[in-house]
């Protein structure tokens, strides 16, 4: 005969239905625990520049911090990143006109419900800089932001951008080194800008196109008074019709008749484009003019048969002349390359200088190809490690993979 007692609801009603209560709660809680461990939470929302995610993510970051604005509508952090996931997709519906309009409205709406909230908070401030751009009407906004907390790095791209299209040297110069004392630029991001100038000939002038390419730049001459004898330009900002004019005299060349920002078609504005860059060609000749390669597709192929490789740039020259020797000189004596090959410091921006790092490919495989043609079997072995670690890292290790060990590389 057996002790065991069998529970069933028929044999034991009373205990069975305290047992099957008592189950009920425990699974529930155990359900419930499990929901609070795994509930997404919202996460900081970087620019393009530094950090870019897929749509999917953008769109779970506009609830997420949607939702902490319903629970506090005068949390400024919430405000802040909520209008980043709007603007992230913005910046990828592009090629979708009405996805695009739709996140244009939520930007503008955004920054309207967070200055009508809390009016007098950095990143309201902030925020309406951002939505306008580079204006001086909306310049008081940005000045305040930094008032109000002017140890927040996030403004300090846009004050640098400021007061350089300003012409306003002292506090341009005072922003890229608050730029560099908060740790805003990635290290190898910084790296890269070293080199870059590192390379050009004496009072060059060298066309950028986006953040990360221009405001290394700018840091390293500011921040390490290196190179400043370079003019960094930046293609974007040409638009700018009052800062374009007043570099034209910065640079003792003569004033150009164009409009770029009256240009109501994409036909006028890059006929206007394009004579703006041969006014700077034109009246260059004690400032030689290079090209980032991260900047080259900005440019037509008009100007593709002078521009000649030497590196991170491409120099502007009517006559030929051997770049080998240049991209070896750059490579061997001026770069610093350490960070390309080992990195003891891990920010926000690292894929963004991944990708960044594969500008360095085109020079790369030509002197790869100088010291294979030269026999210089050591050289050549070394830097094809270092071409499979940054092809690997940008995302170009089939090409470069393809090229290494085939017919001469013909790279102009």
């Amino acid at each position: 005969m057996s002790n065991t007692v069998e529970l069933t609801e028929h044999g034991a009603p009373v205990l069975f239905k305290q047992l099957k209560k008592m189950k009920s709660i425990i699974v529930s809680v155990c359900i419930a625990i499990c929901f609070i461990g795994t509930a997404q939470k919202p996460e900081t929302v970087y620019g393009f520049a530094k950090e870019q995610r897929e749509q999917s993510w953008y769109e779970t970051q506009l609830k997420l911090w949607k939702a902490e604005i319903d629970k506090d509508k005068t949390n400024g952090n919430a405000w802040y990143n909520y209008y980043k996931a709007a603007r992230g997709l913005r910046n990828l519906s592009s090629d979708n006109t009405d996805k695009r309009t739709e996140y244009q409205s939520l930007c503008a709406k955004i920054v309207e419900d967070a200055y009508t909230a809390i009016p007098y908070s950095f990143e309201a401030n902030a925020l309406k800089w951002a939505e306008g751009g580079n204006s001086k009407e909306l310049f008081p906004y940005l000045k305040k932001a930094y008032e109000i907390n002017p140890d927040d790095a996030r403004i300090y791209e846009d004050l640098a951008t400021y007061y350089e299209t300003a012409h306003n040297k002292t506090e341009y110069s005072k922003a890229c080194q608050l730029m560099y004392n908060g740790n805003v630029i990635n290290a190898s991001i910084l790296n890269w800008g070293y080199n870059m100038l590192s390379e050009v000939d004496q009072n060059a002038i060298i066309f950028t196109a986006g953040d990360n390419d221009t405001y290394s730049a700018w840091v390293v001459q500011e921040a390490k008074q290196f190179r400043k004898d370079v003019k960094i330009v930046n293609l974007s900002l040409m638009i700018f019709d009052d800062y374009r004019n007043k570099l034209f005299k910065e640079l003792n060349m003569p004033p150009l008749d164009v409009v770029l920002e009256a240009a109501v078609t994409q036909e006028e504005f890059d006929k206007s484009k394009e004579m703006v860059i041969n006014h700077f060609i034109a009246n260059g000749e004690k400032r030689p003019v290079y090209v980032a390669v991260s900047a080259i597709q900005s440019l037509n192929e008009k100007w593709s048969e002078n521009l000649y490789l030497t590196g991170l740039t491409y120099k502007y020259a009517t006559e030929e002349f051997d770049n080998t020797s240049i991209i070896l000189r750059n490579y061997e004596h001026r770069y610093l390359m350490d960070h390309l090959k080992m990195t003891f410091f891990s920010s926000i921006g690292e894929k963004m200088a991944d990708q960044l790092n594969g500008c360095y490919l085109p020079s790369m495989l030509k002197l790869y190809q100088h010291y294979k043609d030269s026999e210089q079997t050591a050289k050549m072995k070394e830097l094809e490690e270092l071409l499979i670690l940054i092809s690997h890292k940008s995302g170009q290790e089939s090409e470069v993979m393809a090229i290494i060990g085939s017919n001469p590389i013909k790279t102009k």
